[in-house]
């Protein structure tokens, strides 16, 4: 079992996390790399504490929940609204943070909220970032219907389904369709966050991408979710009976195709693709 940690640098700048539980949460994350081979990437919500911390403006008023929310924290802002000058000074200023904490420099990236879009690719290739998984299969999130993240997630990825595969975005089309290629991978999230799928969802999901038949070649299928004070018992349950159905396929064993990899050793598979 690897699992990509997508890691949030406003751990380091928010007020309420205390040093000794900064160095904890770090010594953690390094022990998972160093122990399992995980891999450690970038996740950004766009915290007001993190934002001026890099001495730019923090927005507040484009939240993802509900269009009149003016949320001071910050954290339900769309990542998009700040472009990518703005995005880029972001990923530096994580990036910058991480080499202080002794931290692997981040190669892939996922959006707070899934709110990246063309100007958020644009900044992360100029950050030299490899892989990306903000395209979102939005219609998962039902449960977020009548809030702003659906429909922004409806809009900027609608093509993005249960079987959706990696692909080469470009200078124009955060999606792909045409344009030069931009130098990084964007690998959907098409599992969604367990947060929003059942464990029938997700077998489902797991069997819309495969058949029983050999693959004419490779897949991916990208499942996350958020181990906090959150995550609940049945989360737990969903997260683990999940795995144990992706175990009865694993290609260790010659019973299908299953490989857990990283996001970005994904990248090794899919760039000439």
């Amino acid at each position: 079992m690897r699992i990509t940690h997508f890691w949030a640098p406003y751990t380091y700048t928010d007020p309420m996390v205390t040093e000794q539980r900064r160095d904890q949460l770090t010594q953690f994350v390094l022990g998972m790399q160093q122990m399992y081979n995980d891999k450690i990437g970038l996740h950004i919500h766009p915290w007001c504490n993190f934002v001026e911390d890099t001495r730019i403006p923090c927005i507040t008023d484009a939240s993802d929940v509900n269009a009149n929310d003016n949320n001071t924290t910050n954290y339900t802002i769309r990542l998009e609204t700040y472009q990518r000058d703005g995005m880029a000074t972001l990923l530096q200023h994580a990036k910058d943070i991480f080499a202080a904490r002794g931290l692997p420099v981040p190669q892939t990236f996922r959006a707070g909220g899934w709110t990246a879009d063309l100007d958020t690719f644009l900044a992360l290739q100029d950050k030299g970032f490899i892989a990306d998984s903000s395209a979102l299969n939005w219609a998962r999130i039902e449960e977020w219907k009548g809030h702003n993240i659906y429909d922004w997630t409806m809009q900027h990825w609608a093509p993005i389904g249960d079987t959706s595969q990696p692909y080469l975005p470009t200078s124009t089309d955060a999606l792909g369709a045409s344009g030069t290629p931009l130098g990084f991978v964007e690998v959907p999230d098409n599992g969604v966050m367990i947060d929003y799928v059942s464990t029938d969802e997700m077998t489902g999901i797991f069997d819309a991408n495969w058949d029983g038949k050999a693959f004419a070649k490779p897949k991916t299928l990208m499942m996350g979710f958020h181990p906090s004070t959150s995550f609940s018992e049945d989360e737990y349950n969903r997260v683990n009976d999940f795995l144990k159905y992706a175990d009865m396929h694993l290609a260790t064993t010659d019973l299908g195709p299953v490989v857990y990899t990283t996001l970005s050793d994904v990248t090794t598979v899919f760039a000439a693709q």
